[in-house]
């Protein structure tokens, strides 16, 4: 008796009418589990089969048109396996020869009395469930089979005696054959060995069962972290189920070093400090070569690269800049989507057609910028590390716009404070240099009321006019400190000529020797270099000196071209030139001496009695609202040379 079986259908196939019946009653009558149904041919047989579910067929011989071999035949075509009994009363050893050799799975001669159904009974029982156990055997041998886990059973002298194909693959044997007959040992590094005798087994004989993490060692000598179910069998042989944890030990170190990267970018308070975090956090988390990250400049029409990875430096001697074009990067930024591309040539990638990188994830950062994740394998990038890059991509467009908002805070404040340092130059002049041209011009107006024939009135409107000038660059200091947000490409030379004309040059000559073109506010630039030219002219001349060569001279009131370069008075000369990174105006008058220098941009400061001493203050704030750098320093002719620098140059020397 099997208990688990709750049915046994019986097809039961005679053309004797009556018998068939008679035949279910015996047998329910000795297993209530018997359910038989009935044909009088085994045409009417294969039409049940194809109908019902059945169990067992139970088939007379010598039947019309079709025989009980035949039909047995003709089941096996579909049915290869199902029990078939060939249940006759025309027997003999050749009909049994050939039913068996058929494939019947018994034979059984019908014969007088009830005992024979005791035996048919006992027959089908024993063959239903015989093929029950074997299907069963080949279906949990086809699951082991084709289990993703790797599965093995060894005899009590630890040799594998079944291996299926995911144990030998996780192992580097292509051939499960490989490993039967040999020892556990062999897929095992010393120390993981003696680890496992010291350790584990011992658990193992306790309990009969473990199940932890170990280190397998491949066929060509690698390691792979493993988890491990060990089985005890009651001979002493052992079931031994693997699972390569490689990527999932991966993930786990993504995830860790995801979690630190995103500590350290939400303390970070700098743009480029957390472009370089990001892009070693990318590196470590997805473990390949290139990680690279572009920000956009702040018209959003160029993409700079700004970091990348040691070994992505190796496949990319110079990252290019992104200018709009239909690069993959520019696509991403643009439609703010992320991009996988698993084969670069496919997508043809037309600003990198030498790339070694073969597959790449490109991460848009928001306003900010796209950061790239480059393999040099095509289809390199699992769903879980699209997954990983779309999650750092958020963390690192965060931590952008946090250090864009500190950066943006920063320049108010420091906006701030230079607005307040002018303000305070600015009452500093009202009150220091404003007070003595009036007190000027109200003593002269009293003693003009009390001597009207003197020259009085003529000393009180120049100290008027005086105090207009002070007013005047009063004013011009207290704008020219904002900050310049308006800038277009500048030609030095066409500004620097065109200052020269706006200024009271009397009798210096200007020479222009630079083609440099910046980034700047073009009013203030001519502003600058009015400045600096007029501080030459009014503070460099000692003498009138005439220049031979390509000039225009201006005196007398009469004008004469003769270049395109300079321009000539006699006097000083002013030459605009380029220096390392930016421009300079330089002169061959008296110079500055050495203990003045790290005074003339002071508010106030002057050594003529003519001068505001606001000139250079000027020159000064707008060098500051561009975030260019000037300094002063003696000129290879002996005078003064300011030097701006920390321009964005467009084009030129």
């Amino acid at each position: 008796m099997t208990p688990d079986i709750e049915t046994i259908t019986v097809l039961h196939v005679d053309d004797e009418p009556g018998f068939p019946e008679m035949v279910a009653s015996f047998l329910a009558r000795e297993d209530d589990r018997f359910e038989v149904k009935t044909a009088n041919s085994p045409r009417r047989g294969a039409e049940l089969l194809r109908r019902d579910a059945i169990d067992c067929i139970v088939s007379d011989y010598d039947m019309p048109d079709q025989d009980g071999i035949e039909f047995l035949e003709s089941v096996r075509e579909t049915r290869p396996d199902l029990p078939f009994i060939l249940y006759t009363g025309k027997g003999s050893e050749a009909v049994a020869s050939d039913a068996i050799s058929a494939g019947a799975t018994d034979y059984l001669q019908k014969q007088s009395g009830n005992e024979q159904y005791e035996l048919l009974a006992n027959r089908i029982r024993n063959a239903v469930e015989r093929y029950n156990t074997e299907r069963e055997f080949h279906q949990r041998s086809s699951a082991i089979e084709a289990s993703i886990d790797g599965i093995a059973i060894l005899n009590r002298n630890d040799e594998y005696t079944f291996v299926n194909q995911a144990h030998a693959d996780a192992y580097g044997y292509g051939d499960p054959a490989a490993l039967r007959g040999s020892t556990w040992r062999m897929c095992y590094g010393e120390a993981e060995i003696e680890w496992f005798e010291s350790e584990v087994f011992p658990t193992l004989a306790e309990t009969g069962e473990w199940r932890g993490e170990a280190v397998g060692t491949r066929r060509d000598g690698t390691t792979f972290p493993q988890e491990l179910s060990l089985t005890r069998l009651d001979d002493g042989g052992l079931i031994c189920i693997v699972r390569d944890i490689s990527e999932q030990k991966r993930q786990e170190r993504a995830l860790t070093t995801l979690h630190d990267a995103t500590q350290e970018l939400i303390t970070l308070r700098d743009e480029q400090a957390a472009a370089e975090v990001a892009v070693e956090a990318a590196r470590a988390a997805l473990d390949r070569p290139l990680a690279a990250l572009w920000l956009a400049d702040a018209d959003a029409d160029r993409l700079e690269p700004v970091a990348v990875s040691e070994a992505g430096q190796d496949l990319i001697d110079d990252p290019p800049t992104y200018t709009g074009d239909d690069s993959l990067s520019w696509r991403a930024f643009q439609d703010d989507e992320l991009r996988v591309y698993d084969d670069l040539e496919a997508a043809g990638e037309p600003l990198n057609a030498d790339t070694p990188i073969r597959s790449e994830i490109v991460v848009p950062l928001g306003e900010h910028g796209v950061m790239n994740l480059g393999s040099t394998e095509t289809e390199d990038f699992t769903p879980v590390d699209v997954s990983l890059a779309r999650t750092l991509g958020k963390t690192v467009e965060a931590a952008l716009s946090r250090a864009n908002r500190e950066r943006q805070l920063r320049e108010h404040r420091d906006e701030l404070g230079r607005q307040n340092q002018r303000l305070e130059r600015i009452i500093n002049a009202i009150s220091h240099d404003l007070r003595s041209p009036l007190s000027v011009a109200k003593g002269r107006l009293e003693l003009a009321q009390s001597e009207p024939d003197g020259d009085h009135l003529d000393d009180t409107a120049a100290a008027l006019e005086r105090i207009e000038t002070l007013i005047q660059d009063l004013v011009t200091l207290a704008r020219e400190g904002e900050r310049a947000s308006e800038t277009e490409p500048v030609d030095i030379a066409e500004i620097a000529r065109a200052s020269w004309r706006n200024t009271v040059t009397d009798g210096a000559t200007l020479r222009v020797e630079t083609d440099l073109t910046v980034r700047a506010d073009p009013g203030r630039v001519q502003q600058l270099l009015e400045n600096l030219v007029r501080n030459s002219v009014e503070h460099g001349s000692t003498d009138t000196r005439t220049e031979s060569g390509d000039s225009v001279e201006h005196g007398g009131g009469a004008s004469q071209a003769s270049g395109d370069d300079s321009v000539e008075h006699g006097g000083v000369t002013v030459t605009i030139g380029a220096c390392d990174g930016g421009f300079s105006v330089a002169d061959d008058g008296v110079g500055i001496p050495d203990d003045d220098r790290d005074h003339v941009f002071e508010t106030g400061y002057t050594t003529s009695n003519e001068g505001t001493g606001f000139g250079l203050s000027i020159v000064q704030e707008i060098a500051n609202a561009h975030g260019w750098d000037v300094g002063v320093a003696g000129s290879a002719d002996g005078g003064a040379r300011f030097e701006i620098t920390g321009v964005d140059v467009v084009s030129g020397s």
